[in-house]
This record gives structure tokens, C-alpha cells and sequence, in this order.
């Protein structure tokens, strides 16, 4: 197959930003790592032909395949209880109940794709990915992205070629991509599937970094603890849409001295279940964020991953709803979501992105887009954290001066 050939002065020049990159990364700080990565990504398409891009990329959902199949045998189970010791594939098939051969066929990917090691013929062992993988909410997570997104993979052609793609659908016949694979909405899923509900709540609660990583990254007394109001009755902290608060439940754990109030709202079939084992400390709230914001004058209202979820019509509603309960010059919005660069974004924030689009008709916001979001809710941004980190950033704001 003719392929151009491969322009080595330009691997050299790579090469050389993946060197300079290493020894930045040598300090540890979160970006360095970012740029390292990203100085490999850049080498990797340098150095492949044009036609090893194209097959690396066609035969990628392969991987997933083989990891999906691999989970479902109790494979990589099976390997991270072995605790580091080689286990064949004779003896995997003997405590899984499936071929000896099929097992050896889907675990050449596997390890391929770094999941595991391969330390023999037909041997394997665990490493940091598979201990990862073992670790609470992780194999939930792979099960859910999978099980979810791969059908409606399947059927996105077929789709756009029906609808021309809603991306924000309006008309009730206007099906978003979810509903036009699974024939039902993204949440009524889960209340018809407990299975992927308990897969998606644990992977929820494995991934959500919180405010207990926040503390680590972030002076995070100089955004949410400065002039508070010593007042026993005032509000520091109310998570909005919190889910089960795992987010002001670690905040209370990282800063039990700061004082006021810390609320975590939900809808009600959401507080009613964490009221059953409260965490100590946080004050429950019934609450739709798409009515006015009861709590009136708090320090700080936190959404983490909310705005995600909806269209710029929608967010605006939520957004606003809280604006109006804020006191200028006081309190404080912090969204914990993605902020993509207006150019060159992120692969994780780009690929959340699309993900949005397909399960919710949401979507990652640009800086660009989030400025936009924000003016017409009546709010500015003060500070962006972690701007440059590969994972979700930290917007604070306030009522526009």
C-alpha cells in the first residue's frame, strides 16, 4: 500500500520536545505531566505513515471489545487477585469456565493495551492498571461506558442519515442519540436497568476528584474561606444537583475549621436516600435547581458537573436561578467542570464532549463558550484553576460589578 514516507526531521525535532518535556516532568506539578503526554501523543503521529494512523484507528474499538470480554469472564478479577503472580490461561479457564483459547486470543489485546502484563506464553500478571482497575467503582465504570456508548455507536450513521442529528433536540419526536439507541431517555435508563444504575453510582463516586483534591491542588481557604461570615446561621458551602455529597462531605472532612452552614441539595428521591445514612456535619435540601434558589447569601455555591448535562437555553435557567440569590460583591459561584481551549483542546475534554452529545444533548463548554454562558446569567469569572490540567478546571465567579 503506498504510504509518504516519514519526514525525519521532524521525528528528530519530536523527540526532542519528548526529552525536554521528561525533564520538566521531573518536578512532579500536574502540567508537566499534561505536556509530557502531549509531547508523545505529537511524536506517536509524526512517526506513523498516514496509513498506520488510519489502522491504529480503525481497530481500536477492538480493544475495548477484548477489555469488555475480558471483564465479563472475571479475567482481570481473577489476574489482581493473584496478587502479582502469573496465572496461565489454562488456569484462568479452569476458574472462569471458558476456553483456554478464547482466553489467550482476547488477552493478546489486553495486555497489549497495557491492562495487564504479559509475562509468558499464555501467562499474565497483574501492574498498576490492573490494581487500578480493582479498586471500587473502576470495572463499574468500564461496564457502563461500554455498555452504554457502544450501541449507540453502532447506530450513528443510521441516525444522522433519519434525523440529521439532533444535538439539541426541542420537539419530543426530536430523539437524541441515547434515546434513538436505547428507546428510553439517559436517566429513565437507569430506573429501568438497577444494573448499570449501581454500575454508573459507583463509577460516580470512584471518579469525582472533590473538593478533597481540590484542598491539595488549590488554596482553597482563598477561594472559599476568606471574609466568611463568623455568624453560626450564615452558609459557607451548598452543592447544588450534589448527588450523594461526596464533594462537601470531603471539603468538611479537608477544613472541619471553617465555619457556617454546608448544604447538599438534590432532587428529592436523592436526599431521601442519603438521608438514610447522613454524613455528618451537612445539612439535606430538597431542591430543583431549575426553581429559585432557596438558600439565599451563601459564601459559595458549588456545581460539579451540572451545566454539562444541559444546552445553553437550560443552563442559563439553572445558572441564573442562583445569581439571583447571591450577594454581590460576596458570594461565590464555583463550577467544577471542563473549560476547553478555544484551539488545540484536550482529548479527554473533547471526548467528554462528545459523550455528552450522545447521552444527554449536553456538551463541554469552550473558555469562549463558558464567558458567554456566564455574561448572560449576569455572572463574570474571576479565576479559572487548573486551566491547563488534562482533567475537569475550577471556574469562580461572581455577580457581574
Amino acid at each position: 500500500m503506498a504510504s509518504l514516507p516519514v519526514n525525519h526531521s521532524n521525528v528528530l525535532q519530536a523527540l526532542r520536545d519528548v526529552n525536554k518535556a521528561a525533564q520538566l516532568d521531573i518536578t512532579g506539578a500536574d502540567q508537566t505531566h499534561t505536556d509530557l503526554l502531549e509531547s508523545i501523543r505529537k511524536l506517536t503521529l509524526v512517526v506513523e505513515k498516514p496509513v498506520e494512523t488510519l489502522i491504529r484507528f480503525r481497530f481500536e474499538p477492538l480493544r475495548n471489545a477484548a477489555v469488555r470480554m475480558a471483564l465479563e469472564a472475571n479475567l482481570l478479577q481473577t489476574i489482581w487477585e493473584n496478587k502479582g503472580k502469573p496465572i496461565s490461561a489454562q488456569v484462568l479457564a479452569e476458574i472462569s469456565g471458558y476456553d483456554a483459547l478464547f482466553i489467550t486470543r482476547i488477552m493478546r489485546l489486553v495486555t497489549y493495551v497495557g491492562y495487564c502484563d504479559e509475562v509468558g506464553e499464555n501467562e499474565y500478571a497483574a501492574n498498576g492498571v490492573t490494581y487500578l482497575l480493582n479498586t471500587p467503582g473502576m470495572i463499574g465504570g468500564e461496564r457502563h461506558l461500554y455498555d452504554l456508548f457502544f450501541p449507540i455507536g453502532a447506530v450513528l450513521p443510521q441516525y444522522m442519515r433519519e434525523t440529521g442529528f439532533h444535538q439539541f433536540p426541542i420537539k419530543p419526536e426530536d430523539k437524541n442519540p441515547f434515546y434513538y439507541a436505547h428507546d428510553v431517555q439517559f436517566w429513565e435508563f437507569f430506573d429501568k436497568y438497577p444494573e448499570h444504575r449501581k454500575d454508573f453510582d459507583e463509577y460516580m463516586a470512584a471518579r469525582r476528584r472533590g473538593f478533597a483534591m481540590w484542598h491539595e491542588t488549590f488554596p482553597l481557604t482563598e477561594i472559599v474561606g476568606t471574609n466568611v461570615k463568623t455568624d453560626p446561621e450564615a452558609v459557607l458551602l451548598v452543592d447544588v444537583g450534589g448527588n450523594q455529597g461526596h464533594e462537601i462531605t470531603s471539603f468538611h472532612r479537608a477544613h472541619p475549621e471553617l465555619p457556617g452552614r454546608l448544604i447538599l441539595q438534590d432532587l428529592p428521591p436523592m436526599i431521601e436516600r442519603v438521608s438514610k445514612d447522613p454524613p455528618e456535619g451537612i445539612e439535606l435540601m430538597p431542591y430543583d435547581f431549575f426553581n429559585p434558589q432557596p438558600v439565599k447569601g451563601a459564601r459559595v455555591y458549588y456545581f460539579r458537573s451540572i451545566c454539562h448535562d444541559w444546552p445553553d437555553d437550560r443552563a442559563q435557567v439553572l445558572l441564573t436561578n442562583t445569581a439571583k440569590a447571591m450577594v454581590k460583591g460576596y458570594s461565590r459561584i464555583l463550577i467544577d467542570e471542563y473549560v476547553l481551549h478555544n484551539t488545540e483542546a484536550s482529548f479527554r475534554g473533547s471526548s467528554m464532549d462528545i459523550l455528552m452529545m450522545m447521552y444527554n444533548s449536553g456538551m463541554e463548554r469552550t473558555m469562549r463558550q463558558w464567558e458567554g454562558l456566564l455574561e448572560a446569567c449576569g455572572l463574570e469569572i474571576i479565576k479559572v484553576w487548573g486551566m491547563h490540567s488534562g482533567f475537569e478546571q475550577l471556574i469562580e465567579c461572581q455577580l457581574k460589578a
